[in-house]
């Protein structure tokens, strides 16, 4: 039998493969989309951040209504000038009030009303981890006071509430601060 007469057959053809450049120059490429995504993402997380803010100083601001318009007052002890809380030791008898968390007897929310869910009665901070500044008009002038409040101009609200923004320093109301007056 001769072994050279034998009809060709059809050779297999293995299928296309990649070359280390293309795979290199499709690494590249993603490397750039990724790094062109990344600051985006970082500033639409920083605009949550600030969104959520404007939201729990709002239900915040609701709340301290709607406490003024249940009792008459607000939820400070009057006095002859605006008062500032500005840390959470300050307000954390605030927030018991508004959240009924504490006696209502000591606490001025005599009758039991939650106006204010929070998870734990002395921790309302910001997305920052910082503590949030509430300043009352506690002389019912129809303004907080700009030498208590340290803005720039008065504030025409029973209650400026700020936050000291991503930056974390308080500029009263100013700069990156998220306000409920701004």
């Amino acid at each position: 039998m001769n072994i050279s007469n034998r009809a060709p057959t059809t050779s297999r053809r293995c299928p296309r493969r990649f070359t280390l450049i293309e795979l290199l120059v499709v690494i590249a490429i993603i490397a750039i989309l990724a790094g062109m995504l990344l600051p985006a993402i970082g500033k639409a997380k920083e605009k949550a951040k600030v969104a959520k803010t404007k939201a729990e100083i709002k239900g915040l601001e609701i709340a301290i209504k709607q406490y003024e318009s249940t009792y008459g007052y607000l939820p400070v002890a009057a006095g002859s000038s605006d008062v500032k809380y500005s840390s959470s030791s300050d307000y954390a008898p605030l927030i018991r009030r508004l959240s009924c968390s504490g006696t209502p007897t000591s606490d001025y929310n005599l009758r039991g009303i939650k106006f204010i869910e929070v998870n734990a009665a002395s921790e309302y901070k910001d997305p920052w981890e910082k503590d949030l500044i509430i300043v009352f008009d506690a002389n019912y002038d129809g303004k907080v006071d700009k030498a208590i409040s340290g803005t720039a101009d008065d504030v025409m609200k029973s209650a400026a509430i700020w936050s000291r923004g991503p930056n974390g320093t308080d500029n009263s109301g100013a700069s990156d601060d998220v306000t409920n007056w701004k």
